[in-house]
Formats: structure tokens, sequence, C-alpha cells
């Protein structure tokens, strides 16, 4: 849990400062990129990491089936890995919803920043869930090469 708040502010940081940074140089692109292309890619970044999972998933079963190692905490963790993602894709749709209702925006005076943090903060997490498994592969690699590589 503790990793989990970790990221999440670590996500939040990075957001706070993308969106503060747009707003001192009056440029709108992350919030019109944002609006037009987060659930394509959030849905893109799903199918990749579930194919990604599938691959590691693959070798896995062959290095247990030789090795006699039981896996099923890692494949627990790839599993919560898709959930993540789906979860993005939920909140991604939600804030999106927000952030396009005028009674939500009038409730705060900063209620637009707030939800464009939030919205560019699931982006970056939906990011690091897929580099999080990804980085699956490159261990596998590492140990059917004998662990030679770094």
């Amino acid at each position: 849990m503790l990793g989990y708040l970790k990221n999440i502010s670590f996500f939040l940081v990075i957001a706070t400062t993308l969106v503060t940074l747009s707003k001192a140089i009056e440029s709108s692109f992350i919030f019109e990129f944002i609006k037009s292309n987060l659930i394509t890619i959030l849905i893109a970044l799903l199918a990749i990491n579930t194919t990604t999972g599938s691959v590691v998933m693959t070798k896995l079963k062959d290095i247990s089936d030789k090795n006699n190692i039981d896996f099923s905490s890692t494949i627990g963790e790839l599993k919560s890995s898709i959930i993540e993602q789906m979860v993005f894709i939920i909140l991604g749709i939600l804030l999106l919803v927000l952030v396009e209702s005028t009674k939500v925006l009038a409730m705060y005076e900063y209620m637009n920043e707030i939800l464009y943090i939030l919205l560019v903060s699931v982006f970056i997490g939906s990011l690091y869930n897929l580099y999080d498994t990804a980085s699956s592969i490159f261990i596998i690699l590492k140990h059917e090469n004998g662990g030679n590589r770094s």
C-alpha cells in the first residue's frame, strides 16, 4: 500500500509540474491532447499491457516447468497490472466527464486545473504501469541468457 501511495504522489507531482508549466507558458497542448486522446491511449496501453503480460506468463510457465519454481505471486501481480489499467480507463472517463461539466468547474476556482492534474496523473500512471510490466521481459531475457546481460 505504501508503494501505491508513493507512486500516486510521484504521478501527482509530475502532473502538477506539467500543468503548471503549461499554464505559465500559456500552452493548451497538454489539455487538448489529454481531452482528445486519453481514452484511446489508455485502451491501447491496456492492449499492449495484456499482450506483454501474456508473453511474460508464457515464459514464466516455461521457466516453471524447467526449474519447478512457483510464480503464482508474479502472475497475481500481472493480473493486478491489468486491473490497474482498467481502473485508469474508468478514472479517465470519469475525469473527462467532470472537466466538461460547467457545474463542476464552477464549484471551485481552480477545479479545471485540479481535474487536468488528475487526468495527466492518470496518463502518467498508465505509462508507468506499462513500463513496470514491460520491464519484466528484460528480467526474463536476462534469466534466459544465464544472467550475463544487464
